[in-house]
């Protein structure tokens, strides 16, 4: 009889020593990932000094933009934000210079119709195409960033991506500025959701989020003929 008890004892300190490392796991997951990990916001610039140019551009006959391309993986990604000022969109800080260095924040469903002729927002497989070429999800936000002092990537296949933030409609405000790049996909969650990707100061991952259609993200169009 002693020695069941004492093997029952024995069992229940096991799980419970299992229980407290799958939790701490996860929560060392979650710091690394995205939770409390320290950060140092970039500075937001409103000027082109130091930014990376594309060796191949087009110009967007609408309003007379000019943007460098980079085909990177399967498909033809411009180099910068969209800058296209139409629908629902807005510049950070209000001010249009920013507008200019980080392109315009849109909400999806100005987003889904915003590229230029002979260009698309990217669907989830163009994304995915891009994040694998680029490394994968855990190493792709490292590569796809922008160099210092813009940011703290490497950009290793001119994606040249930068970190303008997210603006929340609650009260518009740009959340994280100098901390996230957000960009929305062509992917309808259907309501009022849609996915997006983004990239992160200190971190090298890329992730997927459904978020709502409302928030403004930046937009990367993707040439319709891959």
């Amino acid at each position: 009889m002693d020695n069941l008890i004492r093997m029952d004892f024995i069992k229940k300190i096991l799980f419970s020593s299992a229980v407290i490392l799958v939790f701490a796991a996860l929560a060392v997951e979650i710091w690394y990932f995205g939770g409390d990990k320290p950060y140092e916001p970039v500075k937001l610039y409103n000027d082109f000094a130091g930014i990376k140019m594309a060796e191949n551009s087009f110009t967007d006959l609408r309003d007379g933009q000019v943007y460098g391309f980079v085909k990177i993986g399967t498909y033809t990604w411009m180099a910068q934000n969209l800058k296209y000022e139409t629908g629902t969109s807005w510049c950070f800080d209000n001010d249009k210079r920013y507008c200019q260095r980080y392109g315009r924040l849109y909400d999806w469903d100005t987003a889904m119709v915003a590229c230029p002729a002979g260009w698309r927002l990217p669907t989830r497989v163009d994304w995915d195409d891009l994040v694998e070429a680029a490394g994968g999800s855990l190493a792709a936000g490292g590569a796809l960033k922008a160099a210092h002092p813009q940011w703290d990537g490497t950009d290793s296949f001119g994606f040249s991506a930068l970190p303008v933030g997210p603006r929340y409609f609650r009260d518009g405000s740009l959340n994280a500025a100098g901390v996230f790049g957000v960009w929305w996909s062509a992917a309808d969650y259907g309501g009022k959701g849609a996915y997006r990707r983004n990239v992160r100061t200190d971190h090298k991952y890329v992730y997927e989020y459904l978020d709502d259609k409302n928030y403004g993200f930046s937009v990367r169009c993707v040439m319709n003929n891959a």
